[in-house]
């Protein structure tokens, strides 16, 4: 009798026991993670109200086969073992790319994430296919304010489907039950303004996020009705987006939900992006005294741990992100809200 009823317990005992993985101690957000990385693309269209029609070329990170140097391998056979995946929206910022971001990208893929990057076509300047007013009254395009937000919920959908129906590559890759957002600048205001409008992220992080024009002002009311935890990221000597606009931001963000303010000291705006060669044509100076290397592995550990605990759901990047807050760096300056 004692047996049989071993027999039948059993099962529940499996079923409730965690998976091997989340026994064991994470690896450090801050190091290369436990896969390698593949990169693909994919064109989606999707057709907008001001702008008509948009191709939406989009760069994908995706987790593949065994860790090698860091460098993803394009078109890579993909590691089907712990899909699905969750997946990252990432915006980028105002004339960049997303291969700007390549650093912070291929970072997540490396811990299980699959990210879409779509590239924001025509919204340096108004394209000639405007069919509202091309601008609003202080001048700034009325296609920036629609386009950037419905192109990432456009690639989202679509590559939920191609992950549906069996795509050679991208097929089962994706969890549309754990999905988060990403972006920097004007990319920072995108996902921002998708997470304050219901959008299904899980969690979003911001990097120094604004907009242009009167864009920028929409921002802190919006975040009063944020309702998904966010972690903000500000430089401390960004003249751009100055720090006060984010600790604003910040503040305007009710609790719950969890909401982090991580500030890079004696970073500049593009200590978030790859590389400051674009920063003339942004009229954004790229003099900082943090090295930028530094920035990016402050990024790497913090934001990683962040979309790990919220958006994956590894409750072990839990007591990490604690750890690293009470641990302290000089380099950097944290305020957390409803933890």
């Amino acid at each position: 009798m004692r047996g049989l009823l071993v027999l039948l317990l059993l099962p529940l005992v499996l079923a409730a026991a965690p998976p091997a993985w989340a026994q064991q101690p994470p690896p450090d957000p801050a190091g290369p993670g436990l896969y390698g990385v593949g990169l693909t693309s994919r064109t989606f269209q999707r057709t907008s109200s001001v702008s008509g029609q948009r191709n939406l070329e989009t760069t994908i990170w995706y987790p593949a086969g065994s860790p090698s140097d860091g460098s993803p391998a394009i078109d890579a056979p993909p590691n089907r073992a712990g899909a699905p995946y969750p997946v990252i929206t990432w915006s980028h910022g105002w004339t960049g790319s997303p291969m700007a971001y390549r650093y912070f990208l291929t970072h997540l893929a490396s811990f299980g994430f699959v990210v879409l990057a779509p590239f924001h076509r025509g919204l340096s300047v108004p394209g000639p296919s405007c069919r509202a007013p091309c601008t609003d009254q202080d001048g700034t395009p009325a296609t920036w304010q629609v386009d950037r937000p419905g192109d990432l919920t456009s690639v989202l959908a679509q590559a939920l489907s191609l992950s549906a129906s069996g795509d050679p590559l991208l097929g089962g890759l994706l969890d549309p039950a754990r999905v988060g957002g990403g972006g920097h600048s004007f990319g920072g205001w995108t996902t921002l303004m998708l997470m304050a409008a219901s959008h299904p992220y899980r969690a979003v992080v911001a990097m120094a996020p604004g907009a242009p024009g009167k864009l920028t002002a929409s921002l802190p009311p919006a975040m009063a009705s944020a309702s998904e935890p966010a972690m903000l990221m500000a430089a401390s000597l960004d003249s751009g987006l100055p720090l006060t606009f984010q600790q604003g931001l910040y503040a305007r963000i009710p609790t719950p939900p969890e909401h982090w303010l991580l500030t890079l000291q004696r970073a500049g705006h593009l200590s978030f992006a790859d590389t400051c060669r674009a920063s003339g044509l942004i009229g954004i100076s790229c003099d900082q005294a943090m090295p930028q290397d530094q920035a990016h592995t402050l990024i790497d550990r913090w934001a990683t741990a962040f979309l790990l605990q919220w958006v994956a759901g590894d409750a072990r990047y839990g007591p990490v992100l604690d750890g690293l807050r009470a641990a302290g760096d000089p380099a950097l300056q944290v305020a957390v809200s409803g933890r």
